[in-house]
């Protein structure tokens, strides 16, 4: 099966059709799902299956919405949002899916029924589909129900499948589930309705959900020295601004310790070590605590200047991975 685009003489990506193909007689009887994921857009055709898509669960607040909500883990969490809340404006962690039948968007049989399901291969929460990215109340089209169909003989069932056949949009509801996107194209034979084409793809929700979410309101953190003695607490207004202005990206991380440290660093949180602060390279005129480790000077070659060689270096043998190094220098 390929994917077609408005292009009646030639495929996807532009290539000239063979002459017989030009000519042939559509068949729309063949009902494609087009799938899109946090790597690919779309999916290839091959991999929609195995491995399937990645999306994200929707575990981020992003409309800065009421901390008590989901909290403490996720406050504010825009997968508490459903069929009966405004839509989550900024929200940007849904991804889109088509459906289109025989080569081209935009034909549809004016016959026949469509039928589009969400079943559950892991976890305990069903993924939702939408008909907007920002979800809200009259927007949902599998969010309370596992299984839709629409008779397209119907002029007003047939309009509303038309509308959102192309827009479709997924979201993950909860960490690691995986989920079937699943498309029926049925026909009546002999007083029975019968699947005359289907199509589908495995959806696995992501996240990093090991700590908890930024909040947006007032916090005072606490901050500790090297020797993990409190020195003050430090105002922090808006977490969740904080955060997204180092650059992370929604979804993508958590915050393991809500505290600020001089014990450990992120580097040294990655090898299961929180008495370390380990620096890329030695700075001229600073003065380091006992507790810092300089990679460049201990897994490299000490030149100040870290390459990705002595990082490799640094985690095989954290992770002893080297068998070269079963104990450190």
């Amino acid at each position: 099966m390929h994917f077609y685009d408005d292009y009646a003489d030639s495929y996807k990506d532009h290539k000239p059709k063979a002459s017989l193909e030009v000519n042939a007689v559509e068949v729309l009887t063949t009902i494609n799902l087009v799938a899109s994921d946090l790597f690919k857009s779309p999916i290839l055709e091959d991999e929609e299956e195995n491995p399937g898509a990645f999306v994200h669960f929707n575990l981020d607040n992003d409309n800065d919405s009421d901390n008590s909500d989901g909290a403490p883990k996720h406050p504010g969490g825009d997968y508490i949002a459903n069929e009966k809340h405004n839509p989550v404006i900024g929200e940007d962690d849904l991804k889109r899916a088509k459906i289109f039948f025989g080569r081209q968007f935009g034909r549809l049989p004016n016959e026949g029924k469509v039928v589009l399901r969400v079943k559950l291969i892991s976890g305990s929460r069903h993924m939702r589909v939408w008909k907007s990215p920002e979800k809200g109340a009259g927007n949902d089209v599998l969010v309370t129900v596992q299984e839709k169909g629409w008779d397209l003989s119907d002029p007003v069932q047939r309009q509303e499948f038309s509308q959102i056949k192309e827009n479709l949009w997924i979201e993950g509801m909860e960490y690691d589930s995986k989920c079937w996107l699943e498309v029926e194209y049925k026909k009546q034979e002999g007083g029975e309705w019968k699947v005359v084409g289907s199509d589908r793809v495995k959806y696995t929700f992501i996240a990093a959900d090991c700590g908890v979410q930024p909040r947006t309101e007032l916090c005072q953190l606490p901050v500790y020295d090297w020797q993990g003695k409190l020195v003050e607490y430090y105002p922090d207004p808006d977490q969740r601004a904080r955060i997204k202005g180092l650059g992370v990206k929604d979804c993508e991380f958590s915050i393991t310790d809500n505290r600020i440290t001089l014990q450990y660093n992120c580097i040294a949180y990655s090898v299961d070590e929180t008495n370390i602060w380990y620096e890329d390279i030695r700075r001229e005129n600073v003065i380091y605590p006992p507790n810092v480790v300089i990679i460049d000077e201990k897994y490299g070659n000490g030149d100040r200047k870290l390459e990705i060689k002595e990082m490799d270096t640094f985690y095989r043998i954290k992770k002893r991975l080297d068998s070269d190094h079963n104990m450190e220098r």
